[in-house]
């Protein structure tokens, strides 16, 4: 033990605990102030969120994709099968061009030079008092309208307006389909006229009695009357279409398809129950369209 060569007393003990204690008190602050001067690592970047994707749809059913709807039902209709179950399609949206060139009389453009103005009409088809609709008992309809969807059984949507290739064997064809000649077998008979087209294949809504009154056109056509622009000038009927969008409805018992035939020969008559959102008259190559109708 060291000892000091004097006696410090109990004054002088007291005073060097004290500077003892202030020396720590020195020695703490030393370390405190080396610990404060280094530098503070960066923060690690907190990650990235993750994006919140809005939940997948199904994209639009297109004119295919309702023709393919169409003809399994007719199938099952006219084999007498049950019909098949397409109650999952109800809901889903559709988006469907109808050319002013294919739809005959239910599209139209009227043009006048002189007013320099064009008026374009769809005009609706009421299926109300057919047998197809009068046989979905017990469902019962006020009004049921729509359009057709002209030639069902070309999937695209382009409609072809020039003439048909002519088979080589067109001849031979003829001689098994035409009917009796008279005595001169030589003389070709005179081209049949061509019958009016049978629609076969509908896009309808569906209203039950009580239903609103809005979406229901009552058999007034979508009709707009436009200034004869350049564009709509020189355009024809095959740069012009009506776009039909919305959702697939249901007919009767969950079903979006209904069909019907009077004779089992015949290709049935189908309707594809759809709910309209909107209308519209499109230009092609341009993107606004000319005009359109909401619900």
């Amino acid at each position: 033990m060291l000892r000091l060569p004097f006696n410090l007393g109990r004054n002088g003990a007291a005073l060097a605990a004290g500077l003892v204690a202030v020396l720590s008190l020195a020695l703490i602050a030393l370390v405190w102030m080396s610990i404060q001067q280094r530098p503070t690592p960066a923060p690690k970047p907190a990650p990235a969120p993750s994006p919140i994707l809005p939940p997948a749809q199904d994209p639009a059913l297109d004119r295919a994709a309702l023709i393919a709807m169409a003809a399994s039902a007719a199938s099952a209709y006219g084999a007498g099968a049950p019909p098949p179950d397409q109650s999952g399609m109800v809901g889903q949206a559709f988006q469907v061009a109808i050319g002013f060139d294919c739809a005959g009389a239910d599209l139209t453009a009227s043009r006048d030079p002189r007013l320099k103005r064009v008026k374009l009409t769809a005009r609706l088809q009421n299926w109300s008092k057919t047998s197809l609709v009068k046989g979905l008992a017990p469902a019962v309809y006020d009004q049921v309208e729509g359009f057709w969807l002209p030639r069902p059984w070309i999937r695209p949507e382009a409609c072809r307006t020039t003439p048909l290739p002519v088979l080589a064997a067109a001849s031979a064809v003829d001689g098994l389909t035409a009917g009796p000649r008279g005595k001169d077998a030589s003389t070709p008979d005179a081209p049949p006229a061509s019958p009016p087209p049978r629609q076969t294949l509908g896009l309808a809504s569906f209203f039950a009695p009580g239903s609103s009154r809005v979406p229901q056109r009552g058999g007034k056509p979508y009709e707009t009357v436009q200034k004869l622009t350049p564009e709509l000038e020189a355009a024809d009927n095959a740069d012009l279409s009506m776009v039909v969008i919305g959702r697939i409805g249901q007919a009767t018992e969950g079903r979006p398809v209904v069909c019907w035939s009077e004779t089992p020969e015949r290709r049935p008559v189908c309707l594809i129950a759809v709910e309209i959102d909107r209308v519209e008259f499109r230009l092609a190559g341009v993107e606004k369209p000319i005009a359109e109708w909401r619900r």
